[in-house]
């Protein structure tokens, strides 16, 4: 729990706020350490050659003006310097390079004395005027050092420690100094996995690889390093003390119970006792002194995953806020980037996913289920229809995988989160920018392309205002391919490098202008050229039936695998933050202008009456009169498999039962009340939205159950088919001829059956009829 010297309720990103009291002795003097420069001290300008009242001295000066008495006072804090006893003062005199908002006073002189002491989720503290709460001290950084007030932000220039004499940090002191087992052990580990220790609780956590579940016996090892002092104590868990190998097995292990660890000495007593608390999720620890959303702050992170044997290491890790709603949150995601020594980019392989430098720690404080975004992406990873240069590229994803995992802060438990791979170059396995030194043309080369839609704009609707069913066709506004230039109209160019490599908006900006600028009959003619079509009509789908309330425009990744390649500038989609579905809004709330997200509405009226409107793009697709034959076909394929209401329904389930074995849902719950009160309740809300939705598509797509049924068994003794990339395949029960018609009727071509399975090569893309059968050839 984190630390308040006075209590104020202040909204500032970087700083979320606990309350707790931190005495301090009126009779010792404390000196203040600024984080932008972690080996100075807060000094009187006039004992340092600095025109500056308040001084900082990058030597860490031991001089008296160098301490600080810190009395209790009113409503916060006396700040008195231990040389002159001069107080430090709020002020409204700004001069350069003397005072910044500060001063010095030899009296008190009310509030603008008294000083806020806030310490943050990182162990460091900002000092907050108590006369005016917006103001924070603030350490300059143009070469001046001189401490003044500025509205606070959190940033480093604006957080302090605070030691004694005997150079102790004060707040990490607060803790208390009686004996603890955590204190009395260097090291302990079951399975040879370092347990985490959560100061707040005062326990151990302890990662359980998930074949345990729900609760099998668990034969494991359990080691443990004693300090010096404690060499001849033996250390027991669950009142069994391990053999000569560390084995043990703790029976029926059960994540809602906390086990007792014991350290007894020779005599046979308890010289410290903890408890170990088990978890079917991995646990991540991030260390990190403070972190913001415009850079990134180097720290450690450790991943210990019990689903693979190792000992799991600490590595460099930096951090940075991510998120646009989701800064607006107490609960921070996070961007992590790993790092070397010398800040030299490190791969790192987690959960049996991709190795990778980049991750992300998603908080999900938007979302009730804390879910949404992993269950959609499954989906969309397990069903989607693969893009267009699968051919030469038979790894590439065009969605992230991630696991759910338990977050621990600066030695904090902070919540459940979900570590997920970023969507980008090397996951769509995109052809790489080759540099002109390298090119066998002496110049850049730029092949694949990645672009977000990050914020609405007539650009990324392509084609109207948001909310505004008008489309008056003119074109996109201009753009630059000048190095640097990484947004254009709303969108962020995150491949090549917009900085070093090159910037290339032409590709999009042709296909923007073609959906905005185009004719009905000319659209319908060159859609299939500019965009990578089958991947078009399984998103559209798929943001149907969650009801994305988000994502029909904006959060979403355009790509191009090489421009030089024989498709050139061909654009794919895939999805991005999936927050707002499955009846919840972009907010995290159920309702929509006082309405609920009711699973009955259509999606397209939805879009025009509660958001910003349809694309441009898919409001032209849906006047295509094949489209919709080809939206209720791929349809009623989907159906018969990941589109059931079970199959769907299970995907919630399981994850629920997860947060449940592990009982993290109740530790979510108790460390973020605000945002997640009862995850299995805000489940259920999903798998009963699920059943509606599910026959609300049904009725749309014209699809019975029932007949579907029939039908496919009727098949299955006669004809199966099944759609390929410009291929049919037939597999019939006996030698026949059939007729191959479009939708249209015309009829194709008669095929003359053997029996078995049967291909048929060299057909158009579309929908296709077989003795009364649909299906979509890509």
């Amino acid at each position: 729990m984190k630390r308040v010297l006075f209590f104020l309720m202040i909204c500032v990103a970087a700083c979320h706020v606990a309350q707790a009291d931190v005495s301090f002795d009126e009779n010792k003097r404390y000196r203040f350490s600024c984080s932008s420069y972690a080996s100075g001290t807060l000094v009187l300008g006039k004992y340092h050659n600095s025109m500056a009242y308040l001084y900082y001295d990058l030597s860490q000066s031991d001089s008296d003006d160098a301490w600080w008495y810190i009395r209790k006072e009113g409503k916060g804090y006396h700040i008195i310097n231990a040389k002159d006893n001069t107080f430090i003062t709020r002020s409204d005199e700004r001069i350069p390079n003397v005072a910044k908002g500060l001063v010095l006073s030899v009296n008190p002189m009310g509030t603008d004395n008294q000083w806020q002491i806030v310490e943050n989720d990182y162990g460091y503290v900002t000092v907050q005027s108590v006369s005016t709460p917006a103001q924070w001290w603030n350490l300059r950084k143009d070469g001046s050092y001189l401490l003044g007030t500025y509205p606070g932000t959190g940033s480093d220039n604006e957080l302090f420690k605070i030691f004694d004499e005997d150079g102790n940090d004060i707040l990490a002191g607060q803790s208390g100094s009686e004996s603890t087992l955590h204190s009395m052990v260097d090291s302990l580990r079951i399975y040879n996995k370092q347990l985490v220790y959560d100061s707040s609780s005062k326990r151990y956590f302890c990662s359980l690889p998930q074949t345990l579940r729900p609760g099998d016996d668990y034969h494991t090892t359990l080691t443990c390093k004693l300090k010096d002092a404690y060499q001849d104590c033996v250390l027991s868990l669950d009142g069994q003390t391990p053999d000569a190998e560390g084995q043990i097995t703790i029976e029926n292990v059960d994540c809602g119970e906390a086990y007792k660890l014991a350290l007894t000495n020779p005599e046979g007593k308890e010289v410290a006792t903890a408890e170990v608390q088990f978890t079917f999720l991995p646990l991540v620890e991030v260390n990190v002194p403070s972190c913001n959303g415009s850079y990134y702050t180097s720290g450690h992170i450790r991943v210990t995953d019990a689903n693979f044997p190792g000992h799991d290491s600490l590595f460099i890790a930096a951090y940075r806020y991510r998120g646009a709603t989701a800064m607006s949150k107490d609960k921070k995601s996070y961007a992590i980037k790993l790092r070397d020594a010398a800040g030299n980019s490190v791969d790192r392989k987690y959960f049996g996913l991709r190795s990778d430098n980049n991750w992300i720690l998603d908080a999900m404080a938007i979302d009730p289920a804390c879910m949404r975004n992993r269950v959609s992406t499954d989906l969309w990873n397990d069903f989607s229809v693969a893009p267009y240069y699968k051919d030469r590229e038979r790894k590439a994803r065009t969605g992230t995988r991630g696991k759910f995992v338990e977050v621990f802060l600066n030695g904090k438990y902070h919540g459940l989160y979900c570590m997920t791979e970023k969507l980008d170059r090397k996951q769509l396995k995109l052809k790489k920018f080759v540099d002109a030194s390298t090119s066998a043309s002496g110049e850049n080369e730029v092949h694949g392309l990645l672009y977000k839609s990050s914020q609405w704009s007539y650009e990324v609707l392509m084609g109207h205002e948001q909310g505004q069913k008008y489309f008056p066709g003119y074109s996109p506004r201009n753009y630059s391919n000048q190095l640097g230039n990484e947004r254009w109209a709303e969108f962020e160019l995150k491949y090549p490098d917009y900085e070093t490599e090159a910037v290339d908006w032409e590709p999009l900006y042709n296909a923007v202008d073609f959906v905005a600028t185009s004719s009905q009959s000319n659209f319908e003619r060159g859609v299939k050229d500019y965009f990578d079509y089958p991947v078009l009509r399984d998103y559209y789908l798929f943001i149907e039936l969650l009801l994305t309330t988000d994502n029909h425009g904006k959060n979403m990744f355009y790509y191009l695998y090489d421009r030089q390649g024989p498709e050139a500038d061909r654009i794919s989609v895939a999805p991005w933050d999936l927050d707002g579905v499955w009846g919840c809004r972009w907010d995290g709330s159920y309702n929509v202008y006082g309405n609920p997200l009711s699973p009955k509405l259509d999606f397209e009226t939805f879009l025009w009456d509660y958001e910003h409107g349809q694309t441009t793009l898919y409001w032209k697709l849906n006047k295509m009169p094949e489209w919709k034959d080809e939206l209720a076909a791929r349809y009623a394929q989907l159906r018969r498999t990941h589109f059931t209401a079970d199959a769907l329904k299970q995907r919630v389930q399981q994850y629920a039962r997860l947060f449940a074995d592990s009982h993290a849902d109740e530790r979510e719950a108790d460390r973020w009340k605000k945002y997640h009160t009862d995850l299995q309740q805000a489940a259920e809300y999903m798998t009963e939205w699920i059943d509606e939705r599910i026959e609300t598509l049904d009725k749309k797509y014209g699809y019975d159950p029932v007949v579907e049924g029939v039908n496919q068994a009727v098949a299955d003794n006669d004809l199966a088919l099944c759609g390929g990339k410009q291929s049919l395949a037939i597999r019939c029960g006996k030698a026949q001829t059939v007729s191959l018609y479009n939708l249209s009727g015309t009829l194709v071509r008669r095929i003359r059956l053997n029996e078995g399975l049967n291909v048929i090569n060299a057909l158009s893309p579309g929908v296709y009829v077989v003795n009364a059968l649909k299906v979509v050839v890509e």
